[in-house]
């Protein structure tokens, strides 16, 4: 049970670290270089971790990643949850 909570915790703040990534200004010229952090963080955990992280948990990411980043609503929370589809999928 206590490597289930550190195992969750530990997924918590990688995620909290992945929006700090992508929240972080870059130079105009490596603007196009910068990587969609939040999705490299989802899929490796749905990867790692088959049952804790599924398509809710991509849908509440994106949500806070839309209302962060001031996107439109939705748009981060649908290519997660289309991510984590195909993942689970195949």
């Amino acid at each position: 049970m206590n490597n289930s909570r550190d195992s969750r915790s530990l997924i918590f703040l990688t995620i909290m670290a992945a929006f700090l990534l992508s929240l972080l200004p870059l130079p105009e010229v490596l603007s196009p270089f910068k990587p969609y952090w939040v999705a490299l963080v989802v899929i490796y955990w749905t990867l790692e971790t088959h049952e804790m992280i599924g398509m809710g948990l991509a849908f509440l990411t994106g949500i806070v990643l839309d209302t962060l980043s001031g996107s439109l609503m939705g748009m981060h929370a649908l290519s997660l949850v289309i991510m984590v589809f195909l993942v689970q999928r195949f």
